[in-house]
């Protein structure tokens, strides 16, 4: 059975996104991939997927997490350094700091979202291809690469560690 998203499940989606901030930057991705604007739209869905573990980041910390604590108080360092490499490395492992230390993602979604950032790579730098041989995404992988966006991450509450098991023992109670 193959199931399809089409325009109206993607805007359904897009109203379940929790940081208004990251529903901005997904429904930019929308439009451009809508307007035709493949690469852009897989540029603009990687910035919505950066700025949402930034901010799920950001709110684990706020709750006293330790992991998270860490990795932001290692963000703002950079940022108020203007540490243009640093920045650049932070964002280069973002998936892997969500993966493991964050913990807000599960293997598969993991998995698509590092073809995404892969896919980043080849919209942001067409001079790392052959020339002959220059990116062109389809319209069904942009627009898959927008869905595992929604539903992997930016629809979901950032649950980590001690935080994941209180929200799972008052559930089960």
């Amino acid at each position: 059975m193959i199931v399809t998203v089409g325009h109206s499940d993607i805007d359904s989606l897009v109203l379940s996104v929790r940081d208004q901030e990251s529903r901005r930057l997904i429904v930019e991705a929308i439009t451009a991939y809508r307007g035709g604007a493949l690469r852009s739209a897989i540029m603009s869905t990687w910035i919505a997927v950066a700025y949402d573990i930034l901010a799920k980041a950001r709110e684990l910390s706020g709750q006293g997490e330790a992991a998270p604590r860490a990795f932001v108080g290692e963000l703002e360092a950079a940022i108020s350094a203007k540490d243009k490499r640093k920045l650049q490395a932070i964002e280069s492992a973002l998936l892997d700091k969500a993966n493991s230390d964050l913990q807000l993602l599960a293997p598969h979604e993991y998995a698509a979202l590092v073809r995404l950032q892969e896919d980043r790579h080849l919209c942001a730098h067409p001079a790392f291809v052959v020339e002959d041989e220059l990116f062109q995404p389809s319209p069904e992988l942009v627009r898959a690469h927008i869905v595992h966006a929604l539903k992997h991450l930016l629809i979901h509450a950032p649950l980590q560690g001690k935080s994941a098991i209180a929200r799972f023992d008052t559930d089960l109670l």
